[in-house]
């Protein structure tokens, strides 16, 4: 349940952790979008808490960048745009790789004010600190 999803990112985080991940990947569902956000709103009220930031890692699923930004999206509007960097953010996700190299073109040229540019989310896409294994 969503409710276990928060009190596992707790336990791991207070007893530590420097990052968190929703699974393997090797099994299905693997990372969705509610669970993702459910660990992000954590990772949130362990930052305002206690002042450190925490990382996660979302793993198997995203498959398409087109997936992939809706992940970011959420980042950034849960923890903003100080967690968008690998050193925070990671995506475990192998067919990925493949699919990323359309972001950057798909951007559109025009997005909303205040909106990051497409090269950070393809620099959390690429970066070769972002996983290969899910």
């Amino acid at each position: 349940t969503l409710d276990n999803v928060r009190k596992a990112s707790d336990l791991a985080m207070y007893a530590g952790a420097d990052f968190i991940k929703t699974s393997t990947g090797k099994v299905q569902p693997a990372a969705t979008l509610p669970v993702t956000l459910v660990m992000l709103e954590a990772i949130r009220d362990f930052y305002r808490a206690t002042g450190k930031k925490m990382g996660m890692k979302p793993a198997g699923g995203i498959a398409t960048a087109k997936v992939a930004i809706q992940y970011l999206v959420t980042l950034r509007e849960t923890l903003g745009q100080d967690w968008m960097t690998p050193d925070l953010f990671r995506i475990g996700a192998s067919r990925l790789a493949n699919d990323s190299a359309c972001i950057t073109s798909a951007w559109p040229a025009r997005h909303p004010p205040g909106s990051p540019p497409a090269s950070t989310f393809a620099k959390v896409l690429r970066s070769g600190r972002m996983s290969q294994t899910a």
